[in-house]
């Protein structure tokens, strides 16, 4: 006897889309160059809690999505309201205590209360340029507060 589908979506299926740890979108292995379809890709990653996997949508399709790394980037740090924007373009408030630095030097954090996320260039520009350093700990602005970062972090002295 076999199961029937209730309404819904089709099930997920590899398709051959993949999220490098550089933001760049692989489509059955050739790099997708399209400026808008790679910036819609950013906006539309989003966890699948039915299929327990990321999936991008383009209008009516649904696509499964294979994440090297981390599946949100972080483009901008806002001090005045300590909020971090992501490449789906929402907007939250930055975890410090979630701040940590990869073998690469880029800044990590976590977002959506689960999810890892690397910092772009200008994300990572904006937020070092929102850290004072003074006497020995360095401090994050995050509108009025002066929020101390993790000990992970090290930063050389400017002196």
């Amino acid at each position: 006897m076999s199961a029937e589908r209730g309404p819904g979506p089709p099930p997920l299926r590899p398709f051959g889309l993949v999220l490098r740890r550089d933001g760049s979108f692989w489509h059955q292995g050739v790099r997708v160059t399209h400026p808008r379809l790679h910036e819609h890709f950013l906006r539309s990653v989003e966890w699948c809690e039915e299929e327990s996997t990321f999936i991008v949508r383009l209008r009516h399709f649904r696509g499964w999505l294979d994440v090297e790394d981390t599946p949100y980037f972080v483009v901008a740090y806002d001090p005045d309201r300590g909020e971090i924007e992501l490449t789906d373009r929402s907007r939250e408030r930055l975890d410090p205590e979630s701040l940590s630095a990869d073998r690469d030097g880029a800044l990590r954090c976590r977002v959506k209360r689960r999810w890892p996320a690397r910092f772009t260039r200008a994300g990572q520009i904006q937020l070092l340029a929102a850290v004072d350093v003074d006497g020995r700990t360095p401090r994050l602005r995050m509108g009025s507060q002066r929020v101390a970062l993790p000990a992970a972090l090290e930063f050389a002295d400017p002196a």
